[in-house]
């Protein structure tokens, strides 16, 4: 029998959007052709984070709470699994930079908010705060580059 109370069927739809939001790869930027494959592909990857989860929902509310109940524990599941191995970022699911990307960038001395530069005037105090917080994320890639030769090296 059905979920008469929905409560399983939104556990269903809000865990099957999380899991589609930490595991699909971001897409890449394209410049703005409307033929171009990568815009088509994350088109295709946008209707697909936001019609699955309703669709699973739709089947969650239509059979039995057994099918609702398989779909979060598989979607929790999926979640952890991928979390164990490092690959999700917790920051996409509130539409944030990944945070390697995101260090890379300010590392790099620009700032790539959605291609918009900057054009502030230059604060003497905030350059010097910006380019301590700069010094410092370089620092934190440079040793996570270092370590991750050390893991392939020991891998051979």
């Amino acid at each position: 029998m059905p979920d008469p109370f929905l409560i399983l069927p939104v556990l269903v739809v809000i865990t099957t959007w999380a899991q589609q939001k930490l595991l699909t790869p971001p897409m890449p930027k394209s410049n703005g052709g409307s033929d171009d494959p990568a815009d088509q592909a994350a088109a295709m990857t946008r209707q697909m984070t936001t019609f699955m989860p309703l669709m699973f929902g739709f089947f969650a509310m239509t059979y039995s709470s057994g099918l609702s109940i398989y779909f979060v524990i598989s979607n929790l599941i999926g979640i952890v699994q991928y979390s164990a191995m490092g690959k999700t970022d917790f920051r996409r699911l509130i539409g944030r930079e990944p945070l390697a990307e995101a260090e890379i960038a300010a590392s790099s001395g620009r700032q790539r908010l959605a291609g918009i530069s900057d054009t502030r005037k230059p604060d003497s105090k905030a350059d010097a705060e910006d380019q301590g917080q700069d010094e410092k994320r370089s620092q934190r890639i440079s040793r996570a580059k270092a370590k991750a030769s050390r893991v392939k090296l020991n891998l051979k």
